[in-house]
């Protein structure tokens, strides 16, 4: 019998836990049939087994819910909120009873018949339909009482037993069909972390034999090693999907969990859940599931308002809180964003006054980011009153603290009146992780690889160089100024003095930093290893490993850095240069991003990303030839490739870098030797290269104090592309040029001064503004342009909008206009319908846009129209 109530209890608990979610679906969803059947098809398989086992309580308040569930699929009565409300309370007496059966193996005190009162009351005070429908049934009911009587005792014996047989032959047919589907058993979880570990063991025995083959060339094991690397490898990934499972497993309770909140608040919410499939350990599900239940609450008790208040505020009287789960670069990412209120700054200045954690001057020297994070400090709360729900100041440190246990991180985005969003980084298992492997003083450690944003190498003579702000060690990293930590000076080792020095940048909870060390080792994947309890109090370490060479490293923890930089006198840890600065250099230099790499001369090139569709790497074995033209296979489609040097021969085996370019119809792929990095670099001033036959180049600039080739997209499409993609330029005289004025809007840097050395270097006089509200305030002030060119990005619209904004242009100015697109605007259909409107060009493609302002150059009458 004990293994009949194990048995009993897997199977009720698997289908309770659906029971909340089905039952609120279904009071929104009241003329859904399936999802009612499939409720009561539930509540009767409990009630069933409850009678064999002699569990009476269970067996009475399952019948009495089964009862109003049988009202409602005949409709007699509604799925009100009143009716789910009181089925709701029925679902958490069984949980209650289940649970005392679990622990003790029989049924609680718990005194049931209020509820069952309370079930019944719900059938005896039914209204039926109709008044028809209701004389129809006492008719009916009447008609059957008086033929019953006239029958033999025998006969409605057999009429009853047929009925009855008739109902176990449905209930037969029926029930096959819903687990038809499945094809899994029960596994014990202790044999799962059993196998877990022993896996974990494999990969730790894996790279120390990885560790020996690189150690020794011509190692006689090294083909069977690499052998039990693949197969090690796939096993491990075939066990980890055994804990795998969907996160919409901890979101199951959330539909019940806010349409009680919306009661108890008297609020109206709307939850809505996406990225449910989305999967991770089984341990981490368990880990998070307390985090985002009070996040819930905290959304629905702090961020969505009144309903009156929201209506007052133009907004829908329903809020939304909105859970998000995705993959993102080997962990996962969890939002949960609410439509309310947002943080009122103002609220959480004055509660950090009132408890006396700051002083005032202290915190008017805090940034609104450094503010919003003390609703993370344990006490803290920002509700007027106590309630059930809110007021306590438990929860968000918690949240915090459980999140950091599992190695995640949580981070915060908000916008006052709009709403906010907190995001949880977490691993995909806390079984085996990639770490990335440092030195410092001697000493090898590693950091989770979930934390690493990048690394940069810094020194005196390098382009990242450390600098000092109030004493304490910064970075200028791009447009950000981050804090550092010594590592040595952290874990109290001897500092080795080096003329360059490698800086981990890491994330914790949305805010960078560096953490300087000595050398960078490589990555690995390593099996965690809890810290002794002795050491358990020191933050700073999430654990240890043992590595394939035979030693262990202890783990350091990112969060536990992180706690460090709360000392710094930083206004703010991602603190932005100086706005006179950035203003400085955007007047000298606009900032564009570069792909940097290298040709088969070893040169150094560059183009913008701007540019770039895809980096791919391609075997060369793969290659085709129509003609003397490379191709290979690619998206599904045939990918014309272009090489840097003509005169370089393609290697013929191994894999190779490959740049995908692609206009509104055509895509090319550049060959390169080696991908070097993408960069973000003052845009230089460079003297253009056009027209030359010999040079793919666009001109030539200084990046990292590298003379580099910027190359000329364009050219390389013209060489497999010929006519099709480019046309002959004509030479209209430098007078015809200055008669035409040409106005250019595109907010991107490089663009603009691309086009604009063109444009100058041919003889034209051009004005470029980067944003659409520039030009039509010049448009409105000025009416001398022949013609407008238009970067299709720089309207951030739809492409259903893009033809109401170009033709506010082409209206202003009675102009020509010229869209010039990277990719592909999709609806261009309006440029038929407006005659000013004239082309869309690829927007490397300058001499089809020369070839076509040559054009224009014939219209005598726009030129002495706009001319001054």
């Amino acid at each position: 019998m004990d293994e009949l109530i194990k048995d009993f209890i897997i199977e009720v608990t698997e289908g309770l836990s659906q029971l909340d979610s089905e039952l609120v679906k279904l009071e929104s969803n009241p003329n859904d049939e399936e999802l009612l059947r499939n409720i009561f098809r539930i509540i009767h398989t409990i009630k069933g087994t409850c009678g064999f086992l002699n569990l009476p309580k269970l067996e009475s308040i399952t019948h009495a819910t089964e009862n109003v569930l049988s009202k409602l699929r005949d409709k007699v009565i509604e799925a009100n909120k009143n009716v789910i409300s009181t089925i709701l309370e029925a679902v958490d007496c069984i949980k209650t009873i289940m649970t005392h059966i679990e622990s003790t193996g029989t049924e609680s005190d718990y005194d049931i018949k209020p509820l069952v009162l309370k079930l019944n009351s719900l059938i005896n005070n039914s209204i039926p339909l109709t008044n028809i429908q209701e004389e129809k049934s006492l008719q009916s009911n009447t008609n059957i009482q008086n033929s019953s009587k006239t029958l033999p005792t025998s006969v409605a014996l057999e009429i009853d037993d047929a009925i009855m047989h008739g109902l176990k032959v449905t209930e037969e047919v029926i029930e096959p069909t819903h687990r038809a589907g499945y094809a899994s058993i029960r596994v014990n979880l202790n044999l799962l972390e059993n196998i877990m570990q022993t896996v974990s063991e494999l990969v730790l025995t894996r790279n120390q034999l990885l560790q020996l083959t690189r150690a020794n060339q011509e190692n006689f094991f090294s083909t069977p090693i690499q052998r039990l690397d693949i197969l090690t490898s796939e096993l491990q990934d075939k066990v980890m999907k055994t804990r795998m499972q969907p996160i919409s497993n901890a979101w199951v309770q959330f539909p019940r969990m806010v349409r009680d909140l919306s009661l108890e608040l008297n609020k109206k919410i709307h939850l809505k859940m996406l990225g449910g499939e989305t999967e991770l350990d089984r341990q981490l599900i368990e880990a998070i599931k307390d985090p985002l239940i009070h996040m819930v609450r905290n959304a629905a008790s702090h961020g969505i308002e009144d309903p009156g208040i929201r209506l007052h505020n133009h907004k829908p009287e329903h809020g939304t809180i909105t859970l998000n789960a995705y993959h993102q670069g080997g962990h996962i990412v969890i939002e949960v964003s609410d439509d309310g209120k947002g943080l009122d700054i103002d609220k959480i200045k004055a509660k950090i006054l009132q408890n006396s954690l700051l002083t005032e001057s202290e915190m008017n020297s805090l940034t609104e980011q450094q503010i919003s994070k003390y609703i993370f400090r344990p006490g803290f709360s920002t509700a007027e009153n106590v309630t059930s729900v809110s007021g306590r100041g438990v929860g968000m440190d918690v949240v915090k603290s459980n999140i950091s246990s599992i190695n995640g991180t949580i981070s915060l985005q908000y916008v006052k009146g709009e709403g906010s969003k907190f995001i949880i980084k977490i691993p995909l298992t806390l079984a085996i992780i990639p770490i990335l492997i440092i030195e410092c003083s001697n000493e090898k450690f590693g950091i989770p690889q979930i934390n690493i944003i990048e690394i940069v190498r810094a020194g005196p003579k390098l382009e990242h160089k450390i600098e000092y702000i109030n004493n304490k060690q910064v970075l200028r990293l791009r447009q950000a100024i981050l804090p550092l930590l010594l590592l040595s000076d952290i874990l109290h080792l001897p500092q080795q003095i080096s003329d360059t020095v490698f800086i981990v940048i890491c994330e914790v909870g949305g805010y960078n930093f560096g953490v300087i060390v000595n050398k960078i080792h490589g990555t690995e994947e390593i099996v965690v290893k809890p810290m002794v309890p002795m050491l358990r109090s020191l933050s700073i370490y999430f654990g240890a490993t043992l590595l394939g060479d035979g030693n262990v490293i202890m783990i350091i923890d990112p969060n536990g850095l992180a706690k460090l930089l709360d000392n710094l006198d930083i206004n703010d840890h991602n603190q932005s240069l100086d706005d006179q600065e950035l203003q400085n250099n955007e007047e000298d230099s606009s900032i564009t991003s570069f792909l940097l790499f290298k040709d088969f001369n070893d040169l150094q090139k560059a183009v913008p990303i701007e540019f770039i569709t895809r980096l791919e790497e391609i075997d060369v074995t793969q290659i085709t030839y129509s003609g003397n033209r490379p191709l290979i296979p690619y998206n599904n489609e045939l990918m014309y490739l272009a090489q840097l040097d003509s005169y370089h021969t393609i290697p013929n085996s191994g894999e190779q870098p490959v740049i995908v370019f692609s206009t509104q119809d055509k895509i090319m792929g550049l060959i390169t030797k080696e991908i070097i990095d993408i960069i973000t670099h003052p845009m230089p001033q460079f003297t253009p290269v056009i027209q030359d036959p010999n040079h793919n180049i666009l001109g030539t600039l200084i990046i990292k104090g590298i003379t580099t080739d910027l190359i000329d997209v364009s050219k390389y499409f013209y060489q497999i592309f010929g006519q099709e993609y480019n046309a002959p330029v004509y030479n209209r005289s430098s007078e015809e040029k200055k008669l035409l004025n040409i106005l250019l809007v595109d907010n991107s840097p490089f663009f603009r001064k691309f086009i604009v050395s063109i444009l100058t270097h041919h003889g034209y006089k051009v004005t470029s503004v980067d944003h659409p509200s520039k030009a039509l305030e010049l448009l409105s002030t000025e009416n001398k342009f022949g013609l407008i060119i238009i970067d299709s990005n720089t309207f951030e619209f739809s492409d259903e909008s893009l033809p109401i904004a170009y033709k506010n242009f082409a209206q202003i100015n009675h102009a020509p206009v010229i869209i010039l697109s990277s990719t592909h605007v999709s609806n261009l259909s309006f440029m038929q319908q407006d005659n000013n409107i004239k082309t869309c060009i690829y927007k490397t493609n300058h001499t089809q846009l020369l070839k076509f302002i040559e054009d224009t150059i014939t219209n005598k009458s726009l030129l002495e129209a706009k001319h001054e």
